[in-house]
């Protein structure tokens, strides 16, 4: 499971999903997500959640998730 990352996704420029890109072009686009963290709308601040049907723990910390989203946004 080592292979999970952050992966643009969709149009918004401020959405990162985590999970593992999906070799299957016929399939979405990142499978195993296990957290997002994207912009919230009319603010500068950023939302972060989990995907709650996976196994609790699994995804990375608040902390790492805003200073990963916050870097990508940095090499815009």
């Amino acid at each position: 499971m080592s292979d999970r990352s952050w992966i643009k996704v969709g149009n918004d420029p401020h959405r990162f999903e985590y999970g593992r890109e999906n070799p299957n072009p016929s399939g979405p686009s990142i499978i195993d997500q296990l957290a997002y963290v994207e912009e919230e709308k009319h603010s500068s601040y950023f939302h972060w959640e989990t995907y709650t049907d996976h196994e609790k723990g699994a995804a990375p910390s608040r902390e790492e998730a805003q200073a990963l989203a916050l870097d990508a946004l940095g090499e815009e």
